[in-house]
């Protein structure tokens, strides 16, 4: 590391008009320009820490409106920064992608790599690690809402090896970006998978077998009501959970493998 370069983000910026540039004045982009549909809009929360980009969430405006707002359009490929909110954030909006433009918003900023100086999924995984979050975080400007300028982000400097060998860095930070991709949305599906599980058996009673068990004081025939207290140790103060009900099979609710501390 000690031959890489730094060398400004201004100076690996791609040689075009509004390759570097920051989102609209507040009056250019308000509420009442958001529409169902057309160009999406880049706020905070399509800037996901657990992803490369979100595309939940957007809002949308016009195309004469993206029009309008010409010199803060991004695009497929472009890095997208936190102006003011939490700063550190970073996306980089995916090359293929439904969408052929973006409206980055008033707290955003947007830079479009001269790919051939630098590689922008090195340059985003540059910017996401937590040293360089930090460093950003020290350049903050606290007066009046604390954030950056673009001129801070103009003159921020990143460490470059040669272009091979970004390339090379961003291809193998890809592949482990992806498969936590992977594994965060089957966590997401099985957790979805429990939770309905949990409510058909113990919310819905349509538990295997159903249709055959006789419903006697609210609960399935063979199941018990018992007291919450019997199975985990309670802390009175703010709420009395002791009367609550555990309902259950008997063979289950026999048992006392489930119990535990309740702070």
């Amino acid at each position: 590391m000690s031959l890489w370069e730094n060398v400004r983000v201004a100076d690996i910026a791609a040689p075009k008009k509004y390759a570097l540039t920051g989102g609209p004045f507040g009056s250019n982009l308000v509420s009442r320009d958001y529409k169902p549909t057309g160009v999406p809009v880049i706020r905070g929360s399509n800037l996901s820490t657990e992803s490369t980009f979100s595309f939940d969430n957007f809002v949308f405006v016009s195309e004469e409106k993206a029009d309008a707002l010409l010199p803060n359009n991004a695009y497929p490929g472009d890095l997208v920064f936190t102006q003011r909110g939490t700063l550190g954030q970073v996306g980089l909006i995916p090359k293929e992608c439904e969408y052929s433009r973006f409206v980055i918003s008033q707290s955003q900023m947007k830079l479009t790599v001269d790919e051939t100086k630098a590689d922008p999924y090195f340059v985003y995984f540059y910017f996401r690690s937590p040293t360089t979050v930090h460093a950003i975080q020290n350049r903050t400007i606290t007066s009046g809402v604390p954030h950056i300028n673009l001129e801070t982000l103009r003159n921020f400097e990143v460490p470059l090896p040669s272009l091979p060998t970004q390339q090379r860095i961003a291809e193998i930070l890809s592949n482990y970006d992806r498969l936590i991709d992977n594994n965060t949305r089957r966590i997401a599906l099985l957790e979805s998978s429990i939770h309905r599980l949990y409510q058909e058996w113990f919310v819905y009673l349509r538990f295997p077998g159903w249709e055959k068990v006789a419903i006697v004081d609210g609960v399935p025939e063979g199941w018990s009501k018992r007291p919450l207290a019997k199975y985990v140790s309670t802390q009175y103060g703010y709420t009395d959970s002791a009367s609550t009900e555990v309902v259950g099979p008997k063979y289950l609710l026999g048992t006392d493998i489930n119990k535990k501390s309740h702070k």
